[in-house]
C-alpha cells in the first residue's frame, strides 16, 4: 500500500516538474520553483526505494525467523551408499 501511494505521488510530482519547467521557460516560474519541484520528486522516489528496501528486509527477517534456509544434516533415515 505504501509503495502504491508513493508511486502515485511520484507520478504527480513528475507532472509538476514538467509543468513548472514549461512555466519557467515562459517566465512564469522561478528557478527556485523548479528546484523545489525536483526536490519533491526526488524525495518521493527516495521514499519508493526505502519502501522496497524495508519490504525486502522484512522478508529476509521472516525467512530467518521461520528457518526457511536451515538444513539439518542429522537425518537418520538417509542411507549412504
Amino acid at each position: 500500500a505504501r509503495y502504491q501511494s508513493l508511486s502515485r505521488a511520484a507520478d504527480v510530482a513528475e507532472r509538476d516538474v514538467v509543468a513548472i519547467q514549461q512555466n519557467r521557460q515562459q517566465g512564469l516560474a522561478s528557478v527556485l520553483d523548479f528546484r523545489t519541484a525536483e526536490t519533491n520528486l526526488l524525495a518521493t522516489q527516495s521514499g519508493i526505494l526505502k519502501a522496497i528496501f524495508d519490504e525486502q528486509v522484512a522478508l529476509a527477517q521472516w525467512d530467518l525467523a521461520s528457518g526457511r534456509y536451515f538444513q539439518f544434516s542429522d537425518d537418520t533415515t538417509a542411507k549412504v551408499h
